[in-house]
């Protein structure tokens, strides 16, 4: 699989330009729109993936204390040089997890799909970057969608319910 042209579209993958475009379409769309609704869910999306990004790198890294496969393989293909030294659970992994729950339970439809396969891609990125092992991967999808599925739940109780303000956003989930 070692190609520069793969090193350059998993790097490219494992980067959060794909998601800052996807969320900058949202909000535009959705301020353009005037659906306040959407706006408070995108602010709520973006706590979402910050917490679950905390928890992974504040709790579990230092906690399980796994040394990244760049520092610990020397067989390793590694593209952009060894960032950090943990490797337990994968960061970009647990928030594209977190962002795809939320935005799959949001959302729905073949766009909820759509953030799912670019969680996914994300994950495999950092294997093939050599950043992390599958397990660290495995882990950080399992943690985000955690995070990602109890946020929304949360989101819907207080910011998506039913009122004047948020009617819209019911519709457009239908």
């Amino acid at each position: 699989w070692s190609h520069p042209g793969n090193d350059l579209i998993f790097k490219l993958l494992s980067s959060q330009v794909p998601w800052l475009l996807l969320l900058a379409c949202l909000f535009l769309q959705s301020a353009y729109r005037r659906q306040w609704a959407n706006i408070r869910a995108l602010f709520w999306l973006g706590a979402t993936v910050g917490i679950s990004d905390a928890v992974a790198a504040q709790i579990i890294k230092p906690f399980a204390a796994r040394i990244r496969p760049c520092i610990a393989l020397n067989w390793i293909h590694v593209v952009d040089g060894c960032a950090g030294s943990l490797s337990f659970p994968s960061n970009h992994a647990s928030n594209g997890a977190a962002f795809a729950a939320f935005w799959f339970m949001w959302k729905g439809g073949p766009i909820g799909w759509f953030a799912l396969a670019c969680a996914f891609c994300v994950g495999i990125s950092r294997v093939y970057l050599g950043m992390h092992y599958p397990s660290d991967v495995l882990g950080g999808f399992v943690l985000g969608s955690c995070i990602g599925g109890l946020s929304f739940v949360l989101a819907r109780r207080f910011i998506l319910s039913e009122s004047p303000n948020t009617t819209a956003i019911k519709k457009e989930a239908v």
